[in-house]
């Protein structure tokens, strides 16, 4: 599907879902099968049960579930949620993103990596169940750290960054 503006619903029981070129709000959901978007402005709630999302040149506020999948997500974000119950998390927060509200990536089981651009201000709190952790950004910590969890500061703070790995390591990476 591509090309529409306005609010986008689309369903699947068992299939993959294919996006371009949506502005507006988009709501997908498929039960197995996964999700590929590219082009979107505006707001998005992508979920599927078991599958993978991939997301490219999005532009807004995002919100990713899968029970069991990887997750790949680029653009500019104002609100990003992402969780997976067993999957790798990649985000890349282009220019221009900025935490309007609290932004949260999380997975049960796989590695997280948030790239981000130098300025991005938020507070943090990161915490793997087992991992490591690993800043590519300058952190100002407050309280007190452990081998699994950081909190603290970048660029002054703002709302929060919530970084979850029940079983891999975090890494915040400088654009």
């Amino acid at each position: 599907m591509s090309g529409i503006d306005g609010e986008v619903t689309l369903q699947s029981g068992d299939g993959h879902l294919d996006i371009t070129d949506v502005q507006g709000k988009l709501r997908a959901n498929t039960g197995d099968g996964p999700v590929k978007i590219n082009g979107i402005k505006g707001e998005a709630m992508l979920h599927t049960g078991d599958g993978r999302i991939e997301v490219e040149g999005f532009d807004g506020a995002l919100h990713v579930e899968t029970g069991d999948g990887r997750v790949r997500v680029s653009g500019r974000f104002d609100v990003l949620d992402v969780k997976t119950g067993d999957g790798g998390v990649e985000a890349i927060a282009q220019n221009g993103s900025r935490l309007t509200e609290d932004w949260s990536l999380r997975t049960g089981d796989g590695g997280l990596t948030v790239r981000v651009p130098s300025d991005l201000a938020a507070d943090v709190d990161l915490h793997t169940g087992d991992g490591h952790l690993d800043l590519g950004v300058p952190v100002t910590i407050s309280g007190r750290t452990g081998k699994n969890d950081i909190k603290g500061q970048m660029n002054g703070g703002g709302k929060m960054l919530t970084l979850r790995s029940g079983d891999g390591s975090i890494k915040i990476v400088k654009l």
